[in-house]
């Protein structure tokens, strides 16, 4: 469906629109989504037991993997004298050493896999809690991701891709004269800026998600809370919105109460970073964050001042790995 696609793209507006009406994402988006997605589907029913089964099985496949393919990696196998073989259990992945931005930085050209013909598509981390961070996924990895995310929603109940849906975030109106929103007929979204939510403005952000059928919102925690608060202070409701889905940011009991109160919606989110290394969502029943450990390998650690901090390994992006890898987000 890729060549698909891309042609679609070239042809008038009206026929994307029709073709993006038509054929539901899973379709559009292809293969390696939906296998991952109804595997997801499938997955979320079964015991710890078998999921730590199911992530013995990747990080031997892993370790296999990265001991053939990625240079950086198979220094590090044949320094210690190891084989993926001694690795006989998730225990034993400790012995590996600690991977951070440092080290990746210094070692990019060698964590790469070695003759892959996978289009490299580059990703950035933001910087904003140390080095900015530069590295690379292929196109299955970017798929995979989109399933988690997908069955996030689904767990909460929400819609996504196939149902219009309200993303207060990723659109920053370019200049002054420019819109506060903009839709977008492939993903079925309306894209709204978060940052210009004020006393003067909600009534025109209520007015166009009333307009239409919006059932689900997806928003920073932050943006939920203050679109709460303006909603409340001016007596504004919202007709359609019947989820509302968090990322991004902490979901604090603070924000999360406002959001309960004013909309009588529970919201919800999900946890993950750019280094695609691990993922965990929340449900309507707990404000917990559930492991996805179909995802990867999460191992917490106690920063000595109340918080942990997080190592974890990747089982999604095999271009350019990530073993225990030392993330700078705080629990």
């Amino acid at each position: 469906m890729g060549v698909v696609n891309k042609l679609i793209k070239k042809t008038p507006s009206i026929l994307q629109r029709a073709y993006y009406n038509l054929v539901p994402f899973e379709k559009r988006y292809g293969k390696v989504y939906k296998k991952t997605l109804d595997f997801l589907v499938e997955s979320h029913g079964w015991s710890k037991q078998l999921l730590e089964s199911y992530q013995l099985v990747q990080m031997r496949k892993l370790l296999d993997h990265c001991y053939w393919n990625v240079p950086y990696y198979k220094r590090i196998f044949v320094e210690n004298k190891w084989t993926p073989a001694d690795f006989r259990n998730l225990e034993d992945l400790k012995n590996f050493p600690v991977l951070t931005k440092k080290i990746i930085m210094e070692n990019r050209d060698g964590m790469i896999r070695e003759n892959s013909d996978h289009k490299r598509y580059p990703i950035s981390t933001s910087g904003s809690t140390g080095d900015k961070l530069t590295f690379f996924v292929d196109d299955d990895c970017l798929k995979k991701e989109a399933a988690f995310n997908m069955r996030a929603y689904l767990i909460q109940g929400a819609e996504m891709y196939d149902t219009p849906s309200v993303w207060l975030r990723r659109y920053v109106p370019p200049n002054p004269q420019s819109p506060l929103w903009y839709y977008d007929y492939e993903l079925k979204r309306l894209y709204m800026s978060a940052y210009h939510l004020n006393s003067e403005t909600i009534h025109q952000y209520v007015e166009k998600i009333n307009e239409g059928n919006y059932q689900t919102m997806c928003t920073y925690p932050s943006s939920a809370y203050i679109f709460a608060c303006l909603c409340e202070e001016q007596n504004l409701s919202l007709r359609t919105i019947k989820k509302i889905h968090t990322t991004s940011e902490v979901l604090v009991k603070k924000w999360y109460d406002k959001v309960l109160e004013v909309f009588d919606i529970v919201p919800c989110g999900h946890y993950g970073q750019m280094e695609k290394v691990s993922f965990m969502h929340q449900s309507e029943q707990s404000r917990d964050m559930n492991q996805n450990l179909e995802y990867g390998i999460d191992e917490f650690y106690d920063n000595g001042d109340g918080t942990h901090g997080l190592i974890a390994t990747g089982f999604i992006n095999y271009l350019m790995p990530f073993i225990r890898y030392k993330t700078e987000d705080t629990f």
